[in-house]
């Protein structure tokens, strides 16, 4: 019974002083309330953003293969004994992939095959070479892939590549300051 006594005195003490000082400096209370405000929608926005980020990252790695539902890729040497100890092999490991279009060729579930080779690479300018820009370089058959609808969600995906041509994305672009683009 005596806690409680306490309890109830010290509650009405804190909430005097509080009513006082409110009284007092009206101020300080709004920029307290604000702060608080601040912070908690702060808190609630970055929490709304975390639980969001798996539906992001799932966007994003399917803008980057382009709708692609399987990539298939060559063991590298350091993955096949075989392969290390074969002195013939290439640097640089490549998949057939006209025998795996083949083998695929048929399956229900597989609406085709389209090779892409990536490899990093340094871009020039060839009319000025101290302009150059380093990123990452994708060969692909332009007139397969939007055969059998890859990257159709991409601005691009009606357009087929001929002999000589190629996709530059605008950053590297800026950078080699190319004409005629």
């Amino acid at each position: 019974m005596a806690f409680v006594r306490e309890l109830k005195g010290s509650l009405k003490l804190i909430f005097n002083y509080i009513a006082t000082d409110l009284q007092k400096k009206p101020r300080a209370f709004n920029i307290g309330l604000f702060t608080v405000f601040l912070v908690a929608t702060f808190l609630t926005a970055l929490y709304s953003g975390i639980q969001a980020t798996p539906a992001i990252f799932i966007k994003l790695a399917e803008d980057q293969a382009g709708d692609i539902d399987i990539t298939l890729t060559p063991l590298t040497g350091s993955n096949d004994t075989r392969l290390a100890s074969n002195p013939s092999t290439l640097s640089m490991p490549l998949l057939n992939s006209t025998d795996v279009a083949a083998r695929l060729n048929g399956t229900v579930s597989i609406r085709g095959v389209a090779p892409r080779w990536m490899m990093p690479a340094k871009f020039l300018n060839p009319d000025d070479e101290t302009k150059h820009a380093a990123g990452f370089l994708i060969i692909i058959n332009s007139q397969l892939e939007k055969d059998i609808g890859i990257g159709r969600k991409t601005d691009f995906a009606e357009e087929v590549l001929g002999p000589g041509e190629a996709w530059l994305t605008k950053s590297v672009n800026d950078l080699l300051k190319l004409s005629g683009i």
